[in-house]
């Protein structure tokens, strides 16, 4: 099938008064959606509107920057799933040609509001009715396609990146209390952006702008989803790999050759059996694996393993059609392509320091032809969760002999009681009781390894904060899905855009498919723990389709285990960095700069199995400096 019409970026510049914009503000968003790789611009205007699309690398994209349907122009970034059978339910002519924008159009036609309900895909769309004086915006769930937008109450501009608001003129601050958040590790509102002002729209959900008065509702709730139950296990085990089948054959609609981030874990692998069986029995898939620079000393601990490279070449021995290509990248660290991502991205990468293998990976992809880089990115939020909320919801049913004979299968270090507490009493405690005794269980500094100076944590009522980001395990299933979501609705796609934009290659994840999500979040939590199985329902659908040691192994992959060898050549640099920040009185009054240069330079350059030194020195040190060149680029500067 042939890859449908795609673009990568939208941007609606509005104003409501139609006094219009001034002159060079169509010039400017344009240059603005045409940095990194992509397709054309092409823009549009109407009394008042403002209307731009970028395409993607490789398709036409949009005739032109808006479909006009019934007199409302449609701006539509992303792709949609099942088209087959929306195009059946919508009585579109078969044989005939229709990009996503229009089909989403026609949804929009047949079922109004309501049809973000009706349609599946990864997708942001605005819609503009000149006459109605009316914009509405769209994103799906379960998918981080990034949307952006700018009121002051007459105007109203609305983007995939926040790059083009700017360019109409919007005032360009850093959110402060933005980035406090994100160093303490606070993400509790998807909707807001790295800058005052600019606001995300969060996945599942409709604004409307009406002359300037602004609606908003959800469409779709990860609480609000039907339960699943069948009769038998097996019955589970059967919809998920109908399902996984279908996700990867949507993913893959139009790719000539896609490549793959594949790990040792679960999820890519699973990715890569189904992508096998949908791409065909003789083509190739491309994968790409992380693997620790030469020279490095591995560390082992109980529950992490730090080179996955056995387990991917223990998949490659059943599939001889995976080209596996591993990836060292042994010259980079966490401030590669940094600017880069700042600009593309108008945020900051908070996984900074596991990048260097991942620009690698796409930037050798795309030299190699593919053109797709799939990934099982959500599965931990999808058919391979943990089951780890089914302690606290065997405590709540009163089904107390289960959960005695589920706790004796783990942590198996701890007494029996102590479990019985961490893995079921705690999590059915009110917040601030748990948060209570959380910290008479562990006492001390809230977080020696954050890079905030005390005074100024307590100053901004930071430890709040902290206080109030949700601990390990939820309560419920779905609570501890929708936290992963929120993140994914939020950071990721931001990342996401700015990979892409800088590489070419943009991603696709089978995993994060709408039907496969709502199935995975609707069944019993004890088809994901099961008489000591932790998912217990990914173990069962690819039993045959992976490795048995892979299948049935318990411990994480460590990918960037080898930071202290990185960290050590880069080491002089950022000594540098961290002493010249010591004369700008707004870092040091932020970070603590004393602390933390004191820790890198004490450093022995090695990593222990029972030290916080990963937090303490590699996280403290590089998000410290993340952040200071992020606060540069905010504010105008060389970041």
């Amino acid at each position: 099938m042939t890859a449908p019409a795609s673009n990568l970026l939208i941007a609606a510049a509005i104003d409501f008064a139609r006094h219009g914009w001034a002159d060079g503000t169509a010039e400017r968003m344009a240059a603005s959606l045409e940095l990194g790789r992509g397709g054309k611009v092409r823009s549009d205007s109407a009394p008042g509107a403002i209307l731009l699309v970028r395409h993607r690398d490789g398709t036409t994209g949009q005739a032109g920057p808006g479909k006009s349907h019934h007199g409302v122009q449609i701006l539509f970034a992303g792709h949609l799933h099942d088209r087959s059978d929306l195009r059946l339910r919508l009585g579109l002519p078969p044989g005939q040609p229709f990009d996503d924008g229009e089909i989403y159009a026609a949804a929009y036609a047949r079922w109004g509001d309501d049809c973000d309900r009706q349609v599946n895909g990864h997708y942001a769309a605005v819609l503009w009715h000149p006459d109605q004086g009316l914009v509405r915006a769209a994103r799906s769930p379960v998918d981080p396609s990034p949307l952006h937008w700018w009121s002051d109450g007459t105007r109203l501009v609305i983007a995939s990146t926040p790059r083009a608001i700017f360019a109409a003129g919007a005032p360009r601050r850093l959110d402060d209390a933005k980035l406090d958040a994100a160093l303490v590790g606070s993400f509790a509102d998807p909707t807001r952006s790295w800058f005052s002002g600019i606001n995300r729209l969060e996945g599942g959900t409709v604004m409307t702008w009406r002359r300037g008065a602004q609606t908003s509702r959800r469409f779709w709730s990860i609480e609000a989803l039907s339960e699943v139950r069948f009769k038998r296990d097996e019955n589970y085990v059967e919809a998920l790999d109908d399902l996984f089948t279908r996700a990867t054959a949507e993913a893959l609609i139009g790719v000539r050759k896609p490549g793959l981030l594949l790990s040792g874990g679960l999820d890519s692998q699973a990715v890569a059996s189904y992508a096998l069986d949908a791409i065909g029995p003789k083509e190739p898939l491309e994968c790409y694996t992380s693997v620790p620079t030469q020279g490095f000393i591995p560390i082992e601990r109980v529950d992490t393993f730090p080179d996955e490279r056995a387990h991917v070449e223990a998949l490659a021995a059943m599939y001889p059609r995976l080209n596996v290509h591993t990836v060292e990248a042994a010259d980079r660290d966490f401030t590669h392509h940094l600017s880069e991502m700042f600009l593309l991205g108008s945020a900051m990468p908070l996984a900074a320091l596991n990048l260097h293998w991942i620009h690698q990976s796409l930037a050798q992809a795309s030299a190699q032809g593919c053109d797709v880089m799939l990934s099982g990115s959500s599965g931990n939020a999808s058919f391979s969760y943990d089951g780890d909320t089914a302690f606290a919801l065997w405590l709540r049913q009163g089904n107390m002999m289960r959960l005695a004979r589920e706790l004796r299968s783990v942590d198996r270090a701890r007494p029996l009681y102590r479990r019985l507490i961490t893995w079921a009493v705690m999590p059915n405690l009110p917040r601030p009781i748990r948060v209570r005794l959380s910290k008479l269980v562990s006492p001390g500094p809230d977080d020696l390894a954050g890079p905030l100076r005390e005074e100024y944590l307590r100053r901004h009522g930071l430890h709040d904060l902290a206080d109030a980001i949700p601990q390990r395990p939820a309560r419920t299933s779905r609570l501890a899905r929708g936290q992963l979501l929120s993140m994914g609705s939020a950071e990721a796609g931001d990342t996401e855009l700015a990979l892409e934009l800088l590489h070419g290659l943009p991603f696709r994840d089978p995993t994060a498919y709408r039907p496969l999500f709502e199935f995975c979040a609707g069944i019993p939590e004890d088809q994901y723990r099961r008489d000591g199985v932790s998912r217990w329902l990914a173990r069962r659908v690819l039993k045959g389709r992976i490795p048995e040691a892979v299948r049935l192994e318990n411990r994480i992959g460590q990918q960037g285990a080898d930071w202290p060898l990185r960290l050590e050549r880069a080491r002089p640099a950022m000594l540098a960095e961290l002493n010249a920040m010591v004369t700008d009185d707004s870092m040091a009054e932020r970070f603590d700069l004393p602390r933390i240069t004191a820790a890198l330079e004490q450093w022995d350059g090695r990593d222990t199995r029972a030290s916080r030194v990963f937090e303490t020195v590699a996280l403290a040190s590089s998000r410290t400096i993340a952040a200071s060149r992020f606060i540069r680029f905010a504010n105008g500067s060389n970041g």
